[in-house]
């Protein structure tokens, strides 16, 4: 399941607590897709990401991490990722 490159504007963020948050923590929360971009990308329009490694991508429960300056997705049993741009409240995901 290849996305490509989409944006997402920053509804909610969730605060980081520990160490290991303070780099998921700006991630945290309800993200929905900047249809200005490209409004014939497929997939959900909506992502909620949660502490706990899980995040819903349309009906789906996916589990996701951090590596580096990328964001993995666990998308249909395999590991995807995605390169990782956060600026103020927009995040941008490429590749995949």
């Amino acid at each position: 399941m290849k996305y490509g490159s989409f944006v997402v504007a920053a509804l909610l963020a969730g605060p980081s607590l520990a160490a290991a948050q303070q780099q998921q923590g700006p991630i945290l929360g309800t993200w929905k897709f900047d249809l200005t971009q490209d409004r014939t990308k497929e997939g959900p329009r909506t992502v909620i990401v949660r502490p706990d490694s899980s995040a819903s991508y349309g009906s789906q429960t996916v589990r996701w991490r951090i590596v580096g300056d990328s964001l993995a997705l666990a998308l249909g049993g395999e590991w995807v990722n995605y390169r990782l741009k956060l600026k103020d409240k927009q995040l941008t995901l490429s590749g995949g």
